[in-house]
Formats: structure tokens, C-alpha cells, sequence
């Protein structure tokens, strides 16, 4: 159907802060019931992870967080015409490839770190943050018309005011501790943010099948 103004938000490089969050990496899986007795862990989907110590994937990912972040703040220093605002643009971009590929790896059989329980794990808790960010939207009375993965788009009757968005993005993060406290995780980096409003959208019946008006 077609709808007015709406707004998208996004869940911000879901699938890695989701690793990093709740310290999933092939040496923090539990394996044993004793082990599971013997280190303090999160249990998800019956999969449990040691919080203890930290698992060379979070610490992979968090480096590459920081020279993303590195690349994005040159770029903003620089003008947008110059050759160092491609080289910077395009490095950042080569960084957020890598890190969108690491859910890949840990499911792709022939890869170093590939760990069905880590790949498993991570869609698992994508579905489940994604399902608890429409609920917390429902439950403050917004009608979501499309959610999907790492976004949500939502009808709102204030789209003009940017700061009332900005008021909505703040409450979905402060959620979010509570949603990482149900698996007795009390330090996260799960975060969304907003992406567009759209004057007009268009919703197919096929997922990611849509087209507006910004």
C-alpha cells in the first residue's frame, strides 16, 4: 500500500555489534556442562558463551570500528571533491564490507572461523532484536508498517520534527538494555538510528520491496 510519512530507522552494523555485545567467538562456546557451571556465561538459544574473556572476533570487530570511525572523521575534515575524501571514502567503505562479511565467514563451511552455533546465534538474536524493537513501537502506539533485519519504518504524525525522531531513537536504545539484560548481558553497543522520512512510501507485498518520496 501507500503511506505518508513515514520514518526508517536502522539497526547500526547489527550483525557485528551483535558479536561484540554478547561475546560470541569460536573460544567463547561452553561446551561442557561442567565448563558451564565453572564460567560466568550468557546462555542464548540453548548456546552458551563465556563472558569472561573477550573472543578474538570482538576483538577484531572493535579495531575495525575504530579505523571505520578513523576514515569517517578525515572525512568530514576534508572537501568532498578532493582525492582524499575518495581515499577516505573508500577505505571506510572497504572496512564496512569486511565487517558485513564476518556473519559470511562463520557461516560458510570452508572458512576459518566458520562456527554454526556463532551463525546461528547471530541470526537468532537479529530476529529477536527486530522483533523487539517493533513490539517497543507498538507498545507506545506507532503503527509499523515494515520491519526487516536491521530496519523499521513507521508511521508518525510529527515527521516534521527532528527532534521528537531523535527523542524516539533515544528511547529504542535505552531499551536495548534491557533487551541485552534478559541474557544477563549488562554492557552492549547495540544501537539504531535514524535513516529517512519519507513524505509518500510504497510497500510491495514482497519483502524489500519498496520505493518513496523523501
Amino acid at each position: 500500500g501507500i503511506y505518508k510519512d513515514v520514518v526508517a530507522f536502522d539497526l547500526k552494523s547489527l550483525y557485528p555489534s551483535i558479536i561484540v555485545s554478547f561475546g560470541l567467538s569460536p573460544e567463547t562456546i561452553i561446551e561442557s556442562s561442567e565448563d558451564k557451571k565453572r564460567y560466568p556465561h550468557a546462555e542464548i538459544d540453548n548456546i552458551c558463551f563465556r563472558q569472561d574473556i573477550k573472543g578474538f572476533l570482538s576483538e577484531v570487530i572493535e579495531h575495525l570500528f575504530r579505523e571505520r570511525a578513523k576514515y569517517k572523521n578525515l572525512m568530514a575534515r576534508v572537501a568532498l571533491d578532493s582525492d582524499d575524501y575518495q581515499l577516505y571514502y573508500l577505505r571506510q567503505l572497504a572496512i564496512k564490507t569486511l565487517l558485513n562479511a564476518l556473519y559470511g565467514q562463520t557461516a560458510f563451511p570452508h572458512a576459518r572461523i566458520y562456527s554454526p552455533k556463532i551463525a546461528k546465534t547471530i541470526t537468532y538474536l537479529g530476529r529477536q532484536i527486530n522483533q523487539f524493537t517493533r513490539q517497543q513501537l507498538e507498545n507506545w502506539n506507532y503503527k509499523v508498517l515494515y520491519s526487516d533485519t536491521d530496519s523499521c519504518s513507521f508511521i508518525i504524525d510529527t515527521v516534521d520534527s527532528i527532534g521528537y525522531i531523535n527523542y524516539i531513537v533515544q528511547l529504542l536504545n535505552n531499551s536495548y538494555n534491557k533487551f541485552a539484560s534478559q541474557y544477563g548481558i549488562s554492557h552492549h553497543i547495540l544501537q539504531i538510528e535514524f535513516e529517512n522520512i519519507y513524505r509518500r512510501i510504497f510497500f510491495g507485498q514482497a519483502r524489500k520491496r519498496y520505493a518513496g518520496n523523501v
